[in-house]
């Protein structure tokens, strides 16, 4: 028999019954998100709209460094610029929050070099910016990926190309993104209302850096790196390993992955203290995991509420035909 059929569907008062203890499991369990864990990259090349039912992040507008350090950009209907101080939000909808005492900016190390002079980045399209016009004031070469060879078709470095860079921006509004050589990015994560659960793996830095990673955990305890790129071994202390070794060379322009962060605990916020110029190319998290959207129980009732005053209705017109007879 097709239940569903016209024929018996809301004429007998046991089906609405069904129907109404249905509605409210319904609204009750069916409606929960039951999102595994996901692994996640954090690449700055797009900004972030969210979640999909199954916990993986949903991908928006790609993300303009030189316009976010000048005119701005608008994402979502909301403007983002270093001169309005809000380019670490660009991330919050996936519970991703980007701070720092200075301003927070992208640099895009996909650039062609200011110096030396006929220099060029073999891995950067047509019409790239240019690292550094004007000078070492407002730009970082240092701070370029890619195939780059002299005048001479000499290699300089070659490295993965990094695209976007976070960094600590040294002129903020002034259209060409730059980092200031020193500061820190912290980076909070929404634990319980957005986040359910974030395990870092690696941080990709670029550039001779110096500086500190701190990784806070949710179990109140905490571990910390101190990296060096001006050295063969660039973990000077700490927990921390060189992941990309074979390809790593030290000094101006190198691209290092630092992995080896405890896998076993929930991050709740991370730090990086730079002494030096230096971008991020990427975080990898192993586990970033939303917090399972559960349907509220209201509309469950609010269904089961339905169910029923279909149940009172049918009720209602067996009485009548019974008085018809």
């Amino acid at each position: 028999m097709n239940f569903l059929n016209s024929k018996y569907l809301f004429k007998s008062p046991l089906s609405i019954l069904s129907l109404s203890l249905l509605a409210n499991c319904i609204g009750g369990f069916v409606f929960a998100n039951s999102a595994q864990a996901q692994s996640f990259t954090l690449d700055f090349g797009d900004a972030a709209t969210g979640f999909d039912g199954s916990g993986n992040v949903t991908l928006g507008d790609s993300l303009d460094a030189n316009l976010l350090d000048g005119a701005g950009q608008t994402i979502g209907g909301t403007p983002f610029s270093t001169t309005t101080g809000n380019v670490g939000n660009i991330f919050d909808p996936i519970g991703i929050t980007i701070t720092s005492g200075n301003t927070v900016g992208l640099f895009n190390s996909v650039c062609t070099p200011f110096s030396p002079s006929g220099a060029v980045n073999n891995s950067a399209p047509s019409g790239a910016p240019i690292c550094e016009p004007g000078g070492n004031n407002n730009g970082d070469d240092d701070l370029a990926t890619g195939n780059i060879t002299n005048s001479s078709g000499g290699q300089l470095f070659n490295t993965t190309p990094q695209g976007n860079l976070l960094i600590v921006e040294e002129g903020a509004g002034n259209g060409v993104p730059d980092d200031r050589g020193s500061g820190t990015l912290n980076l909070s994560f929404a634990q319980g209302s957005v986040l359910e659960n974030v395990v870092l793996d690696s941080i990709t830095f670029v550039d001779d850096v110096r500086a500190t990673v701190t990784v806070n955990f949710t179990d109140m305890t905490s571990e910390s790196t101190v990296i060096d790129f001006r050295n063969a071994n660039p973990i000077t202390s700490g927990v921390g390993t060189l992941e990309n070794g074979a390809e790593f060379v030290a000094g101006d322009n190198a691209v290092g992955v630092i992995g080896g962060f405890d896998d076993m605990r929930n991050v709740d916020n991370l730090s990086i203290a730079f002494s030096s110029s230096g971008g991020i190319g990427e975080f990898a998290f192993s586990e970033f995991t939303p917090v399972p959207f559960e349907f509220s129980p209201g509309l469950g009732l609010l269904l089961s509420g339905v169910g029923l005053f279909g149940l009172k209705i049918a009720k209602r017109k067996k009485s009548a035909n019974k008085l018809e007879l």
